[in-house]
């Protein structure tokens, strides 16, 4: 398993969230396994997406041919593509 985790901001989330309907009702088509959305403490608009794939394979397709997940950071008004990154679990600690 590996995750996809982009952090950029939105000008409004509540537009962003509505554009992205599309693509989270079928990413389960395309191996996410979980999203996770949280939203900055202190800015409401700064957004952290969490994506849990079945492998790398997955997450490249996602990055590459996602034509509503483009579209969901364009209707975001995201000018520049966010930084994204694709890892493996290499350890968790729990207390």
């Amino acid at each position: 398993m590996v995750s996809l985790v982009m952090v950029f901001h939105v000008a409004d989330y509540d537009r962003w969230r509505a554009g992205s309907d599309g693509f989270f009702r079928t990413a389960g088509d395309e191996g996410v396994l979980r999203q996770t959305v949280y939203r900055a403490v202190d800015d409401p608009n700064e957004i952290m997406l969490a994506l849990e794939l079945r492998g790398r394979a997955d997450a490249e397709r996602i990055m590459q041919r996602r034509e509503d997940l483009r579209a969901s950071l364009e209707a975001a008004q995201i000018t520049i593509y966010p930084a994204a990154f694709v890892g493996e679990k290499a350890e968790e600690i729990e207390y």
